[in-house]
Formats: C-alpha cells, sequence, structure tokens
C-alpha cells in the first residue's frame, strides 16, 4: 500500500509517513510512548517517530498548525485510573512540545454525565492539567437535550405488568397452540399506550451522545 494513500494498514508505514488522524487507546498510547528506535540498526523505525513528526510539524507553524486530541466517554477516567490517563496525556503533551496552556492545542470529549458545574470544570482541569477556574475559561460544555424531557408527571406501569408477563412467559413456554389466542391477550393487555409511555421515559434519551467538551483557544 502506497503511504500517501487514505488509508494505512501498517504499523511501519504510520510510523515513516505519520497520519493526519490516528486513533488508538489508552493501553496502546501507553506502549507508544515507551517504543524508541534503535540506533544500532540502520533505517530502524519505532513510533517515536510518529511524535518526533509532529512535534516538528507544530513548529513548523506556531500561528496556524493546531493538535487535536479527541477523547471518548471522558467520565469513565476517573479514581487512580482516571489519574494515570490524566498523566499519560500529559506525557503526549510534553512529548509533542505542548503545554495545557498552548494555543496549538484544542481538546474535544464526550461524557454522558458531565455538565455546567463546579464539579465538572474541576474534573476537567485535573484531567488536562488546568486549574478550576482555568478549566471554565478554556472549556465550553455543550449539553445534549432529551428527546423525552420530565413534564413533572408520574409515568408508571399498569399495576398487573409483572403477573402479565410471568403468564406471558409461561403461555409462550408451553408451546401449546391452543395457547395462542390467550397469548395474543395478554400481548394486547401488555402492550398499551400507559405502558409504552412509561418505557419511553424511562430511558434517558438524548439527541446528542452526552455533552460536548470544547477547549477553546484566543
Amino acid at each position: 500500500m502506497e503511504v500517501d494513500s487514505c488509508e494505512m494498514f501498517h504499523r511501519w508505514e504510520m510510523q515513516d509517513t505519520p497520519p493526519d488522524l490516528l486513533i488508538t487507546n489508552v493501553s496502546m498510547l501507553s506502549i507508544m510512548l515507551m517504543r524508541h528506535e534503535d540506533k544500532a540498526f540502520v533505517n530502524d523505525r519505532a513510533d517515536s517517530q510518529i511524535f518526533e513528526a509532529t512535534k516538528k510539524w507544530l513548529e513548523e507553524d506556531r500561528e496556524n498548525h493546531v493538535f487535536q486530541l479527541v477523547v471518548d466517554e471522558l467520565h469513565l477516567y476517573r479514581g487512580s485510573s482516571g489519574t494515570e490517563v490524566g498523566y499519560l496525556l500529559r506525557l503526549l503533551m510534553d512529548r509533542l512540545g505542548l503545554s495545557a496552556d498552548s494555543k496549538q492545542l484544542q481538546i474535544l470529549a464526550s461524557s454522558a454525565s458531565l455538565g455546567e458545574d463546579e464539579e465538572s470544570y474541576d474534573f476537567l482541569g485535573g484531567m488536562f492539567g488546568l486549574t478550576p477556574v482555568e478549566a471554565k475559561q478554556r472549556f465550553h460544555i455543550e449539553s445534549g437535550e432529551s428527546m423525552y424531557p420530565a413534564d413533572g408527571q408520574a409515568h408508571d406501569f399498569s399495576e398487573n405488568i409483572d403477573t402479565t408477563s410471568i403468564e406471558l412467559g409461561e403461555a409462550i413456554a408451553s408451546g401449546n397452540e391452543v395457547e395462542s389466542e390467550h397469548i395474543q391477550e395478554l400481548v394486547n393487555e401488555l402492550v398499551t399506550a400507559k405502558n409504552m409511555e412509561a418505557i419511553a421515559y424511562s430511558f434517558l434519551v438524548v439527541r446528542v451522545i452526552g455533552s460536548l467538551l470544547c477547549l477553546w483557544k484566543s
């Protein structure tokens, strides 16, 4: 495969010609940061060349070249494991010659549980090396909108839904054709507007997945 094609399948292609977009995970990123070429071998390649080439690209144009870091499911990185990920991202930034307040760094992250409150900004600051005040100044949190907003009313299932469901399961398991008419009656008893509405309101269905966090730079 040519290295100037739209896709790269082999690691040595990426090492020789770093891609514009690299999708990885925390474990692999940690390993990549530890791999260096062996000077004892001519034309040896290693993952460190990807970071070196990216750092050089950033240095070529301090005004227009921007490194974008995208993190999915940010809320999962909490506790001791979250601390490890936070320091790993700091190592990545350091290898690229960047800092948390660099104008050449833009961070995008998705989360299903972060809101516009002090606790969220404190979390963002701790993750990316900023103080809570700096995080609040630099991050914009775009919250999702529920497709079924709370209307202040209770949306409960019918009172006999549990016994009807059990009876339906037993009737289906019996495999008795005589039960077919009874099964349909039970289904009709369960599939009602009241029960369907209760199911809809029992899930947090949002138009966008969680919240989109954007690090704004002046």
